[in-house]
């Protein structure tokens, strides 16, 4: 197993890459489709390094009375 530290580093390495990627044309895939994907996977890296709070699900109130 890896230590938290080399996590941490891989982690930060592949958000700078993807931050720094450019979309070029590859089969059917659009550059929406390819932009949509990059920003959540921008945003899932950010929440694992606490740059980013994760996003809150909403809570469903089930009113007893």
């Amino acid at each position: 197993m890896r230590g938290k530290h080399e996590v941490k580093r891989r982690r930060e390495g592949a958000l700078e890459r993807l931050q720094a990627s450019q979309f070029f044309e590859k089969g059917k895939r659009t550059e929406a489709q390819w932009q949509k994907r990059k920003d959540k996977e921008i945003e899932i890296l950010e929440t694992y390094l606490g740059i980013r709070q994760p996003a809150r699900k909403k809570q469903e109130f089930v009113d007893i009375l």
